[in-house]
């Protein structure tokens, strides 16, 4: 009655992927939830961690998944830019290789 998943995407730039957690339970246990990021982390002792949660709903009688997918969806990859900026901020401040004495 509860899922639990992640996907890689093909979206990618200079090395690196971008990734999507989804956690959901027919039973209404936990609430539905998508994360994006480089990394995504979901696992079923309900650790849900990624750089950008865009999702997070609880069921109700008038809850839609596909709506709530479709919208979380837009969400994520409007948030694909900013992320891509934020690898590139942290490359461009790469810290020079320290040398070691012999």
């Amino acid at each position: 009655m509860r899922m639990f998943g992640a996907l890689d995407l093909e979206t990618a730039f200079d090395g690196c992927r971008f990734a999507i957690g989804i956690r959901n339970a027919n039973d209404k246990s936990m609430r539905l939830g998508l994360t994006v990021g480089l990394r995504v982390f979901v696992c079923s002792n309900l650790a849900f961690q990624g750089d950008f949660t865009p999702v997070l709903a609880k069921h109700s009688k008038n809850f839609s998944v596909i709506d709530a997918l479709a919208i979380g969806g837009d969400r994520i990859q409007r948030n694909f830019e900013p992320l891509r900026q934020q690898v590139e901020t942290w490359r461009s401040r790469k810290s020079p290789t320290r040398r070691r004495n012999s």
